[in-house]
């Protein structure tokens, strides 16, 4: 027996199984409706860290009206995004460390920073 198709499924359908699967609320839990989004930008993706690779992660800022949302990002690929999950992905970074000459002998100190991931704003 083959499964139907969401989009071939009569509305009474998706009302009775698919919307109800995905209340798995608690009786006291709120749920956040966003009547502002933050403003939107559009960027290419890259991802330096694992070039090619899919990136995926949750993200939510209730300063700046971001909602709780998974998101996954192909390397090149073109997004839209909230600036506020722009600035996530600019700000995560990994130290480049140097070895030298200090007062106890070698020492460990940071020397620069890699950039995980960019975001190239495309211009219209």
């Amino acid at each position: 027996m083959s499964k139907e198709k969401l989009n071939e499924s009569k509305p009474e359908n998706i009302e009775n199984n698919f919307l109800k699967e995905e209340q798995n609320f608690a009786p006291n839990e709120k749920i956040a409706v966003v009547k502002d989004l933050p403003p939107m930008e559009t960027i290419v993706f890259r991802n330096n860290r694992d070039n090619g690779q899919v990136l995926e992660f949750h993200f939510e800022d209730r300063k700046k009206n971001c909602p709780l949302t998974h998101y996954e990002f192909f390397d090149g690929k073109t997004y839209t995004l909230p600036i506020p999950v722009i600035e996530h992905l600019e700000n995560c970074k990994e130290p480049i460390y140097e070895e030298v000459e200090g007062e106890g002998g070698m020492e460990r100190r940071i020397k620069a920073w890699k950039y995980n991931f960019s975001c190239k704003v495309v211009r219209k």
